[in-house]
């Protein structure tokens, strides 16, 4: 670690969230004492998975969106 600090090497933590139809039931907002009403014919989610990269320095580095779910390391 302080190798990197007296180099001047930037640590980016690097994260990943992926957003389905479950994510999108589950995280949805509506009115208080209210209902959520999602009609399953009309709403059509894709999965999709976002990488993403924040550093102390500069906060939001980068992030890229991949069409579906990772499945590698």
């Amino acid at each position: 670690m302080q190798r990197s600090i007296a180099e001047n090497i930037k640590f980016i933590h690097a994260d990943e969230c992926v957003f389905t139809f479950n994510t999108f039931i589950n995280r949805s907002w509506y009115k208080k004492d209210g209902n959520i009403e999602v009609y399953d014919k009309k709403v059509k989610v894709t999965t999709h998975a976002m990488l993403a990269g924040i550093s102390e320095d500069e906060g939001f580095e980068a992030y890229v969106i991949h069409p579906r779910s990772i499945k590698t390391e």
